[in-house]
């Protein structure tokens, strides 16, 4: 495995932060590519400036041994919207494809993680495509249940 850091995010981290919304937001919601390229990328960047803006967020970026941002998540605090209970919404996990499988997407949730018991805050909240077995499969090793099921008709 490379040896990879963690830091928290600094202003120069912000054009890497919006293409890793682009990798995951493509991922995840398929139907953002039947936009169009400029209406997607429009999309895109409006939610990133509503949440890149948000003054309490907060991102971290794994660096490659040779100083490359190789990936980040991205945690928002909030509510959980019918409990009430306090917790922070992962907006965003994305590693780029070459660095999968090397335990960064894992480091990364386990800074998120840190910070939000720092605050004593007990609850990180995600959403993530049925299909994306892989992270599925890293949700459940740290310990995340599946709490609702978003069902979708598409007709």
């Amino acid at each position: 495995m490379a040896p990879y850091t963690v830091h928290e995010a600094v202003p120069s981290d912000r054009p890497f932060a919006r293409k890793m919304l682009e990798l995951a937001a493509l991922q995840t919601y398929g139907d953002l590519a039947g936009l169009g390229r400029i209406s997607l990328r429009e999309r895109l960047d409006e939610i990133f400036e509503r949440h890149y803006a948000h003054d309490r967020k907060r991102i971290w970026i794994a660096k490659a041994e040779e100083g490359l941002p190789v990936g980040l998540v991205w945690i928002q605090p909030g509510h959980h919207p019918v409990t009430e209970q306090p917790d922070y919404l992962v907006l965003n996990l994305a590693v780029e494809l070459q660095h999968r499988g090397q335990g960064v997407a894992r480091m990364l949730m386990l800074s998120a993680r840190a910070y939000a018991e720092g605050r004593g805050v007990r609850r990180l909240r995600l959403f993530v495509a049925a299909d994306n077995q892989p992270a599925v499969q890293l949700y459940e090793a740290l310990g995340f249940a599946e709490r609702t099921r978003e069902m979708v008709w598409i007709f």
